[in-house]
């Protein structure tokens, strides 16, 4: 089989081939081999996965070159380190975390790499009287039935869909919230259907 290639580069440094193969553009599926060999968790770039990552809750479209989803915390370190190699060597690439993907700003769309990480890191670690350590695409949904019986404030709009490392990001841009009333009964403060 004899392929040709011709690359052009696009707007962002990306190169476009003219001609594809059948799992997408072949500087693609050379980055998705790359990643493969240095992250123990999945690499996919066939197009019902870069369809679905191309979009959010916003109205903007942009597909990705590759959708990553990381095992562990040092999947994460390899990625970072893979991409900061490429970025010295003068490679136009970026990592964009993902989780719920109900941003409705289009932050978790890019034509590079995207990090899902609902699929693998989605724990809660640890839980102690007045902290929680859970990993960033924990559904806080799930938080908040691991932890019902300690009365956590959970009344959050969308709090069925947002992950956690979403929620920690929109804390900081909101005036914190009044405790719950102690008089209130705990099954009154759970939301509907659950």
């Amino acid at each position: 089989t004899v392929i040709f290639l011709f690359a052009t580069t696009s707007r962002r440094g990306f190169f476009v081939c003219d001609i594809t193969s059948n799992c997408g553009t072949i500087p693609c599926v050379m980055l998705q081999n790359e990643l493969s060999q240095i992250i123990k968790g999945e690499v996919a770039s066939d197009d019902a996965t870069l369809e679905k990552y191309s979009t959010d809750a916003s109205i903007f479209k942009l597909r990705p070159a590759v959708v990553v989803f990381p095992k562990d915390r040092e999947d994460l370190k390899a990625l970072v380190k893979f991409v900061h190699a490429k970025k010295r060597s003068g490679e136009n690439i970026s990592l964009t975390m993902r989780a719920a993907g109900t941003d409705m700003s289009g932050g978790p769309l890019s034509e590079s790499i995207v990090v899902d990480v609902t699929r693998h890191l989605n724990r809660l670690v640890a839980i102690g009287k007045d902290y929680a350590i859970v990993e960033p695409g924990m559904y806080y949904r799930d938080f908040e039935r691991a932890v019902a019986e300690r009365q956590i404030d959970s009344a959050l709009a969308g709090q069925w869909i947002v992950t956690l490392g979403q929620r920690i990001d929109a804390v900081k841009e909101q005036p914190r919230r009044p405790a719950p009333n102690p008089h209130v009964a705990a099954e009154e403060r759970q939301p509907l259907g659950a």
